[in-house]
C-alpha cells in the first residue's frame, strides 16, 4: 500500500497527536421508496476516534463497526426512520448497493457530520470502489502550528495536495481575527468606561464629604490616612463588582451550555479555567483602585480650616 508509507511518516512527527486514513464518497440510503443521501466515511477507528471522537458522542449502540456494522449520525438517523439495530440499504454513487446493519448512531454537533455513514476503511474501499485511499486526516499537538506544518509536508511529499484548515477556512479564520480585534476593542473601552464612572463617582462623594474629613483632619488624620479612604472605597467598589459579575457570568455561561446541548452533549466545548476567572476579576479590582487616585488626591490636599470655614 502506497499511502501506507505517509501514515506511517506522519506518525513519526513529534507535531502529529494521530494520522488516520480515511475513504470519503457518496451514497444514498433507500428506504422503500424514499431515497436519502449521506456522507459515506471509512475510518480505521483507533486512529478517527482521536480525531472525531465517536466514543464519547455515541448516542446508542455500540462503536464495533466492521463488516456490514456501520455507524450513522443523528441526523441520517432521523431522516430515515432508522434506529440501532436495524438493517438498511446503501447506494453509491455508481448505482450498486448493498445490505448494512447500524451498530450505533453518534452525534458529533454538526449537521454535516451528523449526515454521515461510518464503516471500515476496508469495507468502504470495496463499497465505493476505490483502490486506495481519499485522504489522511491528521490531528496536532498545536492547532495554530499546522500552516507551518503543512509547508513542511508539502517539501516531503511533492505528490500528494496538503491543506491546512487554515486554508481550507480562511474566510472564517479571517471572520474569528476580526471577531477577537473588535472583542479586545470593546473590552477596552468598556473597562475604561467603567474606571472613569468610578473615577467620577469616588469624586462626587469627595466633594459630598468635605466637611466631614475636614474633621477628621482637624482632629489629627493625616494626609495619607485620608487619602487612604478613599483608595479603600475604591477597591472594594472593584471588588465587590467583580465577585458579582463572576457568579452572573458562570450562571449565564451555564443558561448557553444548556441551550446548545444537543442528544449527544454540549455542541460547543468551553473550557473556563483560573486564569479565565481571576484575570478580568483583578482587573476590574485593579482599575477601580487607579480610579480612586483621582478623589483619594483631592482629600489629601484639602485644608481643613477653608472647609469648614466655608462649610
Amino acid at each position: 500500500m502506497s499511502w501506507q508509507r505517509y501514515v506511517d511518516y506522519m506518525d513519526g512527527m513529534k507535531e502529529i497527536t494521530v494520522a488516520a486514513p480515511m475513504v470519503n464518497g457518496n451514497g444514498y440510503i433507500e428506504k422503500g421508496r424514499s431515497s436519502f443521501p449521506v456522507i459515506i466515511k471509512g475510518i480505521t477507528l483507533p486512529e478517527a476516534d482521536v480525531i472525531y471522537k465517536f466514543k464519547n458522542n455515541l448516542v446508542t449502540g455500540d462503536l464495533r463497526p466492521g463488516g456490514n456494522n456501520v455507524l450513522i449520525g443523528v441526523a441520517s438517523s432521523e431522516k430515515s426512520g432508522l434506529q440501532a439495530g436495524d438493517t438498511f440499504y446503501l447506494r453509491n454513487q455508481k448505482g450498486s448497493g448493498d445490505y448494512f446493519i447500524i451498530q450505533g448512531i453518534f452525534d458529533l454537533g454538526s449537521s454535516a457530520a451528523n449526515n454521515m455513514v461510518v464503516m471500515s476503511l476496508d469495507r468502504a474501499r470495496t463499497f465505493l470502489d476505490i483502490t486506495g485511499i481519499s485522504a489522511i486526516e491528521i490531528q496536532v499537538h498545536d492547532v495554530f502550528a499546522a500552516d507551518g506544518l503543512a509547508k513542511e509536508l508539502r517539501g516531503s511529499f511533492s505528490q500528494v495536495k496538503v491543506e491546512s484548515w487554515q486554508e481550507r477556512n480562511k474566510e472564517l479564520l479571517s471572520g474569528l481575527r476580526a471577531q477577537d480585534t473588535s472583542s479586545v476593542m470593546i473590552q477596552f473601552f468598556v473597562l475604561l468606561s467603567i474606571t472613569l464612572g468610578i473615577a467620577s463617582v469616588l469624586a462626587i462623594i469627595a466633594i459630598q464629604k468635605s466637611r466631614q474629613l475636614g474633621i477628621l483632619k482637624a482632629m489629627g488624620t493625616n494626609d495619607k490616612s485620608a487619602a487612604r479612604i478613599f483608595i479603600i472605597q475604591g477597591f472594594s467598589m472593584g471588588f465587590a463588582g467583580a465577585l458579582v459579575d463572576i457568579l452572573l457570568g458562570l450562571g449565564m455561561t451555564e443558561l448557553f451550555m444548556f441551550g446548545t446541548k444537543s442528544s449527544g452533549g454540549p455542541t460547543y466545548e468551553l473550557k473556563i479555567t483560573l486564569a479565565n476567572i481571576l484575570l478580568p476579576a483583578v482587573l476590574a479590582a485593579a482599575s477601580a483602585t487607579v480610579a480612586a487616585l483621582v478623589p483619594a488626591r483631592r482629600a489629601a490636599g484639602l485644608n481643613p480650616m477653608e472647609v469648614i470655614r466655608n462649610g
